[in-house]
């Protein structure tokens, strides 16, 4: 379903508990049950997810989760089945927004030349 140190968008089963949409996602691994919980109350989550959707989910200790890690840097694990399997998808590029303040004519000429050297040639930089 997810590869490891790929980035996914999906939506989830319950938005109020979970949060809908996921973006930009990067995926560092699936663990078990034993593993997940150490990290966060995945039985708990469980059980308000179905108080919200009505749903009656896998048994919480056959489930595998998947942790991720958001654009801020956040750790979030999630059940497998939490997830709405058809919502997955991976992200191949993302455009980046990039702002550095105060910065002079000479900085601006660096910083462009090193983007260039990454190999980015579509670039645009403006400045306000």
């Amino acid at each position: 379903m997810f590869e490891i140190d790929k980035l996914y968008n999906f939506s989830t089963i319950a938005p109020v508990t979970l949060s809908e949409n996921y973006k930009n996602m990067k995926v560092l691994g699936e663990v078990t049950f034993q593993v997940a919980i150490q990290f966060t109350d995945v039985v708990t989550t469980r059980n308000k997810i179905i108080k919200e959707t009505g749903t009656e989910l896998l048994d919480p200790k056959i489930v595998k989760y998947v942790i991720l890690k958001n654009e801020d840097g956040d750790r979030v694990i999630l059940g497998l089945d939490w997830i709405v399997t058809d919502s997955i998808i991976m992200v191949d590029s993302v455009d980046a927004t990039i702002v550095i303040p105060n910065i002079n004519s000479e900085d601006l000429v660096i910083i462009k030349n090193a983007i260039l050297a990454l190999g980015h040639k579509n670039l645009t930089i403006t400045t306000n």
